[in-house]
């Protein structure tokens, strides 16, 4: 696994740290290839999968070097913005 871009609807604000507990629980080896950059200290991770609110700091370093693109953010529509289409 060596991705260029990593894509998702709400990865950075849910699946991300999901995903993260996932892989430590199954004791993934190669966990953090989810970046560039080879480690082998495990960041804090929240309390429990999915948290109770955004992927903290230290898990979205995880993903150093890779780009993010997630939908959700995109998606969101701005309430000061007419749906004049």
């Amino acid at each position: 696994m060596d991705p260029d871009i990593i894509i998702g609807h709400n990865f950075v604000g849910f699946h991300l740290d999901v995903l993260l507990h996932r892989m430590r629980a199954l004791s993934v080896d190669g966990w953090s290839r989810l970046g560039r950059l080879r480690r082998t200290v495990w960041p804090k991770l929240q309390s429990g999968p999915g948290g109770l609110s955004e992927s903290t700091w230290a898990e979205k370093a995880v993903a150093s070097g890779r780009i993010l693109c997630d939908s959700y953010l995109s998606a969101r529509v701005r309430p000061d913005l007419s749906l004049g289409f």
